[in-house]
């Protein structure tokens, strides 16, 4: 896996580290221009559309590590002489994976250090404070945030994880035509994604929440925030072992995947 992980960072180190510069100059210019609009009038409109663009900003760069992975991804399992070195499929899948929990992880905590700063210069009192802050969330709790930071990263990582499954299954069939492939996996992503989440949803259902995952991790409870995988208000020991165990087997069948069907 350690080779895999360097040949992931020798291949996107300079993408790596104009991405992070950047994202920490824009947080730093957000940060300064959230104060300048705290005595005005239509200062939360400012504020507002500040976080947002910080926000897209966020995504974005997500976005360009999933990226990063699948054309890593492609490179290693198609590369005949990366493929006739010893290491195994399962490797390469934890090694991409660990590439993008690392890069993810990062910019987490950008994002949260930036969140925590502007406490004092968001306009209390208005829509974007009630948004950003909560009673429960106003006073950093380190302990909370790194097991919701762990748990967020955890999500995205499980949804690249179906990403790789779905695109190994797809190339065993070794379609000529590839947007016809693109849209196979597409589809079949949103499909097994799809599954997965229905099962975890009813497998939260079946306990409540207990009270030592409440104490770990922030919970919020509104149905709009709940975008991820893995639903955080959702949480259960049955929900839990099935998110690890869906991990697990994922990581396996698409290792299997690459060494038996893939094979240069």
């Amino acid at each position: 896996m350690k080779a895999s992980l360097i040949y992931m960072y020798n291949a996107n180190k300079k993408q790596i580290v104009i991405s992070l510069l950047s994202f920490i100059f824009i947080v730093a210019v957000a940060f300064v221009s959230m104060g300048n609009y705290i005595k005005q009038e239509s200062g939360e409109v400012r504020q507002m559309i500040i976080i947002a663009l910080v926000f897209l900003v966020y995504m974005i760069f997500a976005a360009l590590v999933f990226l990063q992975a699948i054309s890593a991804f492609g490179k290693m399992t198609e590369n005949t002489l990366f493929r006739l070195t010893p290491i195994s499929g399962k490797k390469i899948v934890l090694a991409i994976l660990s590439y993008a929990a690392i890069s993810l992880m990062c910019f987490e905590v950008i994002g949260t250090i930036f969140v925590y700063s502007i406490s004092m210069k968001v306009i209390k009192g208005t829509e974007l404070y009630g948004m950003l802050f909560t009673e429960s969330t106003i006073e950093l709790d380190i302990v909370k945030q790194v097991f919701s930071s762990v748990l967020y990263v955890f999500n995205l990582s499980s949804i690249l994880l179906v990403l790789l499954f779905t695109v190994s299954g797809v190339k065993v069939f070794s379609l000529k035509k590839k947007k016809m492939e693109y849209v196979i996996i597409f589809f079949l992503f949103l499909l097994v994604t799809k599954v997965i989440n229905m099962i975890y949803e009813m497998l939260g259902g079946l306990a409540p929440t207990p009270a030592f995952i409440t104490k770990l991790v922030y919970i919020d409870e509104s149905s709009e925030a709940n975008v991820f995988l893995y639903p955080e208000k959702l949480m259960n020991l049955y929900s839990i072992a099935f998110s690890i165990g869906i991990f697990v087997l994922f990581v396996y069948i698409t290792g299997r995947i690459i060494d038996k069907k893939l094979e240069v």
